[in-house]
C-alpha cells in the first residue's frame, strides 16, 4: 500500500518539471496534457520497475509438479535415517514437513517430530494450515505421519545450526522464477543450514 502511494506521489511530483520542459518544446496547449500523460502512465510504469516489491519468501507458491521441488523432496527422503538418528539421540529439535489434505486442496506444513514408531513419525503441528483439515483424518493433537509422506525434515541444535531443510531451496528457486531474484535479507536464515551449499542459496 505504501509502495503504491509512494509511486503515485512521486509520479505526479514529476508533472511540474515535465510540464516546464515540454512547455518549452510544445507550448502550453500540448505541454500540459503530455506531462499529465507521463505522470499518469509512463512514470508509474518505470518507477514500479525500479521500485520492485518483494513479498516474504515464506508465502511463495510452489507448483506441486515442480521438478526441482520433487528433487529436493527426494533428497530429504533419501536421508531420513539421519532424522531417525537425531530423534533417538534427543539432543536436537526435530521437525518434519508433510501435506495436510482437505476438501479445498492441500497445505504443506511443518510439525514438531517427537519420535519414529513403526514406520511413522509422531508429529505435533507448528502452525495452523491454510485450509481446514479433514476432521476424519486429523483429529488428534499428535498425529502419526507415515515416513513415505514426509517431504522434508530438520534437526536444529542449540546454536541454531540446521541439518536437512532441503525444500527451502525449492522456495528460493520458485521465488527467483516469480520475482527475478531473492533479496539478501531473505537468504540470511539459510546460512545456518549446514547441508546447503552457499552456491545453492543465491
Amino acid at each position: 500500500m505504501l509502495r503504491l502511494l509512494g509511486i503515485t506521489v512521486f509520479s505526479f511530483t514529476l508533472f511540474f518539471p515535465s510540464y516546464w520542459v515540454l512547455h518549452y518544446f510544445f507550448g502550453p496547449d500540448l505541454g500540459a496534457p503530455i506531462a499529465f500523460g507521463f505522470s499518469l502512465v509512463l512514470y508509474p510504469y518505470f518507477i514500479a520497475k525500479v521500485w520492485h516489491f518483494y513479498p516474504p519468501i515464506d508465502v511463495v507458491a510452489i507448483d506441486k509438479d515442480d521438478v526441482f521441488n520433487q528433487q529436493c523432496i527426494a533428497r530429504a527422503r533419501s536421508e531420513l535415517h539421519r532424522l531417525e538418528s537425531g530423534l533417538s539421540e534427543g539432543k536436537k529439535d526435530a521437525f518434519v514437513k508433510f501435506a495436510i489434505k482437505s476438501n479445498d486442496g492441500s497445505d504443506h506444513v511443518w510439525g514438531i517430530a517427537h519420535s519414529m514408531v513403526d514406520g511413522s513419525v509422531i508429529v505435533t503441528l507448528v502452525s495452523e494450515p491454510v485450509y481446514t483439515p479433514n476432521p476424519t483424518e486429523h483429529v488428534d493433537i499428535r498425529e502419526k505421519i507415515p515416513v513415505y509422506d514426509i517431504q522434508d525434515w530438520m534437526l536444529i541444535d542449540k546454536q541454531g545450526n540446521c541439518e536437512g531443510g532441503y525444500t527451502h531451496l525449492a522456495m528460493v528457486n520458485a521465488y527467483k522464477k516469480q520475482h527475478g531474484k531473492v533479496p539478501k535479507k531473505y537468504l540470511k536464515h539459510l546460512r545456518n543450514f549446514v547441508d546447503l551449499q552457499e552456491s545453492e542459496c543465491r
